[in-house]
């Protein structure tokens, strides 16, 4: 048996289907409600541990060629993803979720 390499999985990592406005919705919204999960949960939730669990997240974005859709705050912002989460409940922003 060999080592399994990026070429085995390349050719089925896209779909030809952009993702749909409630798909992008429910796709931000469950990240955020797992990132608070892991936080409840008292998890050291380091920085390194948030940005791989984001990433994970703009696969989803990624093989449904909708990159362009990916919120610019997991890109370039600054702080913490749950920080930023407190920020905007405070302003009022999450009164449907994402």
């Amino acid at each position: 048996m060999g080592e399994a390499i990026p070429e085995d999985f390349e050719s089925w990592s896209e779909c030809d289907q952009k993702l749909t406005d409630e798909q992008i919705k429910a796709i931000l919204n469950m990240t955020y409600l797992c990132l608070l999960w892991i936080k409840k949960q008292k998890v050291n939730l380091t920085t390194e541990i948030e940005e791989a669990f984001l990433y994970g997240a703009m696969c989803a974005f990624m093989a449904c060629k909708s990159s362009e859709k990916l919120p610019v705050s997991w890109i370039f912002g600054v702080g913490s993803m749950v920080d930023r989460l407190n920020v905007w409940k405070e302003e009022g922003k999450l009164t449907e979720g994402a």
